[in-house]
């Protein structure tokens, strides 16, 4: 990933003005950190980033103030050519309206649970709450890593994307439109 579009993702995330063309990702996230944020790089092998870890000190602000107990994980891929995948970690600022924040966002290179178990280490600094409940997609590979990271957690599986992969699973089973129909009917009861 290019620093130039760590960058652009971080301007978008946190809706500030663009980057200092002359300083480097390096000494934005130094400041960014510097001013309250939480930063975690995790390199692989090659000195690639394989999992970075974001969360403004106004982010960690209004998380900690509103100390909620609810967290969905939402995950979107391939969102530049290195196909690093951006997750949030979302809350509900506000139950009496449908105002969504966001705690912290990460990007990996892919979703091993050395990846999982590095992001959610940094998440953890943002508040000490062990008794959370994450709604998480599809990856079952998160559940392990969330259940060790945060003891008292309940994970739950987001229905919309449980169904969309089972929609898309069935529909790829070489079996008749009449047995596909079925599979999903018993899989949705």
């Amino acid at each position: 990933m290019s620093t130039q579009r760590v960058r652009n993702l971080i301007t978008k995330i946190l809706k500030e003005d663009a980057l200092s063309a002359k300083s480097t990702l390096k000494d934005y996230l130094a400041t960014m950190e510097s001013e309250g944020g939480t930063i975690g790089c995790m390199y692989d092998v090659d000195e690639s980033v394989d999992a970075l870890f974001l969360s403004s000190a106004n982010m960690r602000k209004k998380f900690v103030e509103c100390n909620p107990y609810v967290i969905q994980m939402d995950t979107t891929f391939s969102i530049e050519k290195g196909r690093y995948k951006l997750v949030a970690f979302c809350y509900r600022l506000d139950l009496s309206s449908n105002k969504t924040e966001n705690a912290g966002f990460r990007l990996i290179s892919n979703e091993r649970d050395n990846n999982f178990n590095f992001v959610l280490s940094n998440f953890k600094l943002l508040n000490s709450r062990e008794d959370y409940i994450f709604l998480v997609d599809k990856y079952f590979s998160s559940i392990d890593c969330i259940k060790t990271n945060f003891k008292e957690v309940v994970v739950l599986l987001c229905q919309f994307h449980l169904l969309k992969f089972m929609k898309n699973l069935i529909a790829t089973a070489l079996a008749t439109v009449e047995i596909k129909g079925e599979m999903m009917t018993i899989f949705k009861s």
